[in-house]
């Protein structure tokens, strides 16, 4: 009986299993059905990239030139003596001639900056450390001098060195107001990467559109330099020869334009 009766609930398990898989697929199917119908409701199905804007992209360049309209020049004096305290009053004295003299020459006093002064012992040794002179003490004492017209540069060399001055250099030439050039290097700049996209979609048989995009390099210009170095102060019997030359202001520019 108890062998009969455990063969017939196990018979009674296998037929409720047998039910229960058809209802358990079902169930898979209709929670996979109802997951597609949720994430097309909020927009999670995946859809392929959009294609980039056709585009065509160029490069224009700029450039400006102008004859400077002021100088800067570095001038000063470098005086040696064996006592520290003598070459600084030298240096003083003779330093104090140069600034009469630059003030003279029409500078103001708002365009003479000082650059530089120092002070150092100047020592030489032999190969066993021994001075091979008495040690020097070098007083130099440099400023920074801005000439507004062009044609004193000259005269304001030759006044500095013969009130003493003995160092000239870092001649500079440059323009008051450089943004008003930068700006119409820019303008050319556009205009020419507008002619070169232009000339790109005829030859290409398409249309230019509006601007996607634009990017923008400015180069500016470096200085014209001179350089003089003035040993001794001497006499000069004309000014001082100048020629300022050209500054030349450039502008790169890249742009993107749609094309249609």
């Amino acid at each position: 009986m108890g062998y009969g009766g455990d063969k017939t609930m196990s018979n009674t398990s296998r037929w409720i299993v047998l039910a229960l898989i058809p209802a358990l697929v079902l169930a898979g199917v209709v929670g996979w059905v109802w997951r597609g119908v949720a994430n097309a409701s909020t927009g999670a199905v995946q859809t392929p990239a959009e294609a980039p804007p056709r585009a065509i992209t160029v490069v224009g360049n700029g450039k400006v030139t102008a004859r400077p309209d002021m100088a800067m020049v570095q001038v000063g004096v470098e005086t040696r003596n064996e006592s520290a305290e003598a070459a600084v009053s030298e240096n003083t004295q003779r330093m104090n001639a140069v600034l009469v003299a630059l003030k003279n020459a029409g500078i103001a006093e708002q365009d003479i900056q000082t650059a530089n002064f120092s002070l150092y012992a100047d020592q030489q040794r032999g190969p066993n450390g021994e001075l091979l002179r008495p040690i020097q003490y070098v007083a130099s004492n440099i400023v920074r001098v801005t000439v507004r017209d062009l044609e004193k540069v000259g005269a304001v060399l030759d006044a500095v060195v013969n009130a003493g001055a003995n160092q000239v250099y870092g001649i500079s030439f440059g323009v008051a107001n450089p943004n008003r050039l930068q700006l119409q290097a820019e303008e050319n700049a556009v205009e020419d990467a507008r002619a070169r996209a232009q000339a790109l979609a005829a030859k290409a048989g398409v249309q230019l559109g509006d601007v996607l995009s634009i990017s923008e390099t400015i180069s500016t210009p470096p200085p014209i330099l001179y350089r003089q170095d003035v040993a001794v102060a001497a006499p000069a019997a004309a000014p001082v020869p100048v020629q300022p030359g050209e500054l030349e202001f450039n502008a790169q520019v890249q742009i993107v334009y749609a094309i249609r």
